[in-house]
């Protein structure tokens, strides 16, 4: 005994332990019994003990398995508690247990058909006396119900009304919708319009794994990420043909030296995958790892539009151009900043490329015109550094082939070379961009030389001025341009405002006038003057100086102006005139949008704003205004935007 308590204290700190008596001991004596009576030959009392030992066992193993299953239920193991529960079907199929916890199980995995038979299962297994039988058969009546409500959307829609569900759904939850079943899968996956333009921004985006099952739905395709991650689509494509792929568009953030090679293959090795239909190739922002312009255009033959921007910096992208057959190029933008683009580097291309239309490079030398002038005679559009060209001069038209009528010329050029160019078009151009980087590049004997230019048919003329060379070739070429429609200037300086203006007068079809970043003669009588005589739709002058009273009003006297912008120092024309200005606006019943900057408005002059019946959209930015004014622009219908702190 006091052995027994001192073991006792010992194990004083461990936890304790449920004593049970052993099962054992019971069942071997039960057994005993039964071989006693077998030995007596009392066999009807050894059948009633063995019976009454397997009834004892078989509920014992039902409570263990019960018991096991909701153990794994906590564990949150449906799979281990689902097959206790098939066991306990298997081990008494009399009891109603089993055939509870297995429909429950498969109910809540969506299987419900599943679960309604194993519930008329039980139903035909378990005696009408049996408590259990109520339980089933109210959960086979709730499990029916709960069938003949459940819709699935997907796999009952028509086929018509699927993609455009489909094609609201967003990328990462398009994912998951493909693997809810089988049905949905297919059915999404089938949905054309959803992935005729697929986009993968980055590797989070789960979408990109979906590449091959949707290869023959894609007709344009744009990848944004990192060039390793890029790598990696290119892997998934070449697994798949792509029937469709007309539009290629690949975005990165450069690459690594030890990332290069890696990049470099997998993009080749994507190419005659989608060579038999891609027309149009974008890549932009990857400096290092693309293949040579030769070996791509090599591959993909049937390549129409081709843009680079900010990619192949290594001069070698360039070199191996001399191609052994004829491209079929229309489109070429080539926008690198690595090195200035030459004659030698672009000859070869454009000796393959004779049906190319539209040309853009914004880091080259503008000697480049001479292989032009030679090989591409059917270019409509080009442009030669236009960085920094005003947005509404710099769109892709629609034009005739076989006569050059869009051209943009920026950068350091010389008027010598572009003489020659500019003569042998003159009779085609309908717009003609003059941007030079700096008035260095103008030399006053040079742009004489362009006198004996006239230019007919062009519409839209865009040009920077500079006081050195201009002073005499502008206004002469602006007579030489009596079609011109739309007129932009830049850098106007004080001495030869006059003269332009004047030139500007005889322009009977002139609508659109734009001076930006100009002086104004001291006077200001020549644009004044101007703008009475002239039929303008819009008028927009911004961050210029030396504007006077007389401007103001004189644009008020043009009764077909429909914008009207005086964004800029306006600090000279005084209250008075601007009252004057608004007081004219019923004479002008097209004007529809008007902008302010930096003067003062009286109420009366904020009361005939709001009086006009032609206006819709009113900006006052920097302007002197009263409260009471405020409060009548925000009680009047129009369209009114207010900064007063912009100076």
């Amino acid at each position: 005994m006091s052995e027994k308590r001192s073991a006792s204290d010992h194990q004083g700190s461990q936890p304790k332990r449920i004593v049970t008596h052993s099962p054992g001991s019971a069942m071997n004596a039960l057994r005993n019994s039964v071989l006693e009576a077998l030995e007596e030959s009392r066999m009807a009392e050894a059948i009633s003990l063995a019976t009454t030992a397997l009834q004892e066992l078989q509920a014992n193993t039902i409570d263990m398995l019960e018991l096991r299953a909701k153990a794994w239920s906590k564990k949150a193991n449906s799979g281990e508690e689902l097959k206790d529960a098939l066991t306990m079907i298997q081990v008494a199929p009399g009891h109603a247990n089993g055939y509870l916890c297995a429909s429950k199980l498969y109910s809540m995995q969506g299987y419900q058909g599943v679960a309604i038979e194993t519930l008329e299962k039980g139903l035909n297994h378990i005696s009408p006396s049996d408590t259990g039988y109520l339980e089933i058969r109210h959960d086979h009546e709730k499990a029916k119900a709960r069938s003949q409500r459940r819709v699935d959307f997907i796999a009952n829609c028509p086929y018509d009304i699927v993609p455009f569900i489909v094609n609201n759904i967003a990328d990462d939850t398009i994912v998951e919708s493909t693997m809810v079943s089988r049905t949905w899968h297919t059915r999404i996956l089938q949905c054309q319009t959803r992935w005729r333009a697929f986009q993968v921004g980055n590797f989070r985006n789960r979408v990109y794994h979906l590449l091959p099952a949707v290869s023959h739905h894609i007709v344009e395709l744009k990848l944004v990420a990192h060039p390793l991650f890029l790598a990696k689509c290119f892997r998934l494509m070449q697994r798949r043909v792509y029937p469709r792929l007309r539009s290629l568009e690949i975005e990165g953030n450069g690459c690594a030296p030890d990332q290069v090679y890696r990049f470099s293959s997998d993009f080749c090795g994507t190419l005659p995958s989608i060579s038999g239909t891609l027309t149009h190739l974008h890549i932009a922002d990857i400096s290092t790892g693309l293949p040579p312009l030769a070996a791509i255009l090599a591959i993909c033959r049937n390549l129409s539009k081709v843009y680079v921007k900010n990619a192949g910096s290594d001069p070698v992208w360039l070199s191996g151009l001399s191609l052994p057959h004829t491209t079929l190029l229309t489109h070429l933008t080539l926008s690198t900043s690595f090195r200035e683009l030459s004659a030698s580097d672009l000859e070869p291309l454009l000796r393959c490329s004779p049906a190319l239309t539209y040309l853009e490079l914004t880091h080259c030398n503008v000697e480049i015109l001479l292989p032009i002038e030679r090989y591409s005679r059917n270019l409509t559009h080009l442009l030669l550094n236009p960085s920094g060209i005003y947005q509404e001069f710099y769109k892709v038209l629609d034009l005739p082939l076989g006569s050059l009528q869009y051209l943009i010329l920026g950068g350091d050029f010389s008027v010598n070379l572009i003489q020659t160019f500019l003569q042998a078009h003159h009779d085609t151009l309908t717009t003609l961009i003059l941007s030079p980087e700096d008035e260095s590049d103008i030399h006053h004997q040079e742009w004489n030389s362009l006198s004996n230019c006239s230019f007919p048919a062009l519409t839209k003329l865009y040009i920077k001025l500079f006081e050195s060379g201009f002073g005499t070739i502008v206004p002469v070429l602006i007579r030489q341009c009596p079609s011109v429609i739309s007129m932009r200037f830049e850098l106007l300086q004080e001495s030869i405002a006059s003269q332009v203006f004047d030139a500007l007068a005889q322009l009977k079809h002139l609508k659109y006038l734009y001076i930006f970043e100009s002086i104004f003669d001291s006077s200001g009588s020549s644009l004044p003057l101007m703008l009475k005589e002239s039929a303008l739709k819009v008028l927009e002058i911004a961050d210029c100086y030396g504007l006077t009273d007389e401007t103001l009003i004189a644009a008020a006297s043009i009764t077909s102006l429909e914008t009207l912008w005086f964004g800029c120092d306006c600090a000279q024309i005084t209250c008075a005139a601007v009252l004057e200005f608004t007081c004219l606006l019923g004479e002008l019943p097209r004007l529809s949008t008007l902008y302010l900057d930096d003067m003062e408005l009286c109420d009366v002059a904020i009361q005939n704003l709001c009086n006009s019946k032609s206006l819709k959209t009113v900006e006052l930015s920097g302007c002197s205004i009263s409260e009471n004014g405020l409060l009548m622009l925000r009680e009047c219908s129009m369209n009114v935007k207010i900064d007063r702190n912009k100076r």
